[in-house]
C-alpha cells in the first residue's frame, strides 16, 4: 500500500472572517439582586432577630421586618405557614442560619431540618413558626422564623415523597394508607 503525498498548500483557498462587532441597543437593565419572597415582604414589624441561634451567632444590633409579630393570632399563623410553604419552608425542608457567619451555611453540619410546624401561638416569649432540629446540635428543638433561615433543600409534599420512594423500588403501601387516612380519605 502506497501513502499518498499531501496536496501542496494553496494560499487562494483562503478565507477570512472580519472581526465582528457588537452593537448595543438601549440601556442595560440595572444589576439588581432577587428578592426574597419571604425576607422581602412589602408590609412586617421591624425588630431584632428572633431565632436564639442566628441572635448568638450573629448579632442583636441587626434589624429584620417580620411578617407577623411575636404574639400572633391563630389565623396570622396560618396565613404565614401557608405563604412560607410555596416558598418551600414546611416539615422536612432543610435550612440554613440566614444570620450567621457568612460562610457558615456552606457545611452541612451546620444546616438543620424542620421537624415541626408551631401552627397554635402561645403565650411563651421564645415562640417561633417552625421548629428546628440543627444536625451540629445535641439541643432540643428550636423555635425559629422563616425570615431568619434560608432554604437549602425546600419541604416535599407526601405525594412526591411517595413518587421518589416507588422510583427507586420502595415498597411505599404502608405510607400510602397513612396519607390517605390523614386526609380523611375512605
Amino acid at each position: 500500500m502506497k501513502l499518498r503525498e499531501p496536496e501542496p498548500f494553496d494560499e487562494s483557498n483562503k478565507i477570512f472572517f472580519e472581526k465582528p462587532v457588537v452593537i448595543k441597543v438601549g440601556k442595560e437593565p440595572p444589576v439588581t439582586t432577587m428578592p426574597n419572597p419571604v425576607f422581602d415582604s412589602a408590609s412586617g414589624i421591624t425588630g431584632p432577630i428572633r431565632t436564639k441561634s442566628c441572635r448568638e451567632l450573629f448579632s442583636d444590633k441587626v434589624q429584620v421586618k417580620y411578617q407577623i409579630s411575636t404574639f400572633p393570632s391563630k389565623t396570622d399563623v396560618e396565613e404565614y405557614l401557608v405563604r412560607n410553604q410555596i416558598h418551600g419552608y414546611g416539615e422536612g425542608a432543610v435550612v440554613a442560619r440566614r444570620w450567621a457567619n457568612g460562610v457558615r451555611f456552606l457545611y452541612p453540619h451546620q444546616w438543620g431540618v424542620i421537624m415541626h410546624l408551631n401552627k397554635y401561638p402561645g403565650i411563651s416569649a421564645d415562640y417561633g413558626p417552625y421548629q428546628i432540629r440543627w444536625f451540629s446540635s445535641e439541643k432540643p428543638l428550636e423555635n425559629a422564623w422563616a425570615e431568619d433561615l434560608f432554604i437549602v433543600h425546600a419541604c416535599l409534599d407526601r405525594d412526591l415523597l411517595l413518587d421518589i420512594a416507588e422510583a427507586q423500588g420502595v415498597d411505599t403501601t404502608e405510607a400510602q394508607a397513612v396519607v390517605r387516612n390523614t386526609r380523611g380519605s375512605p
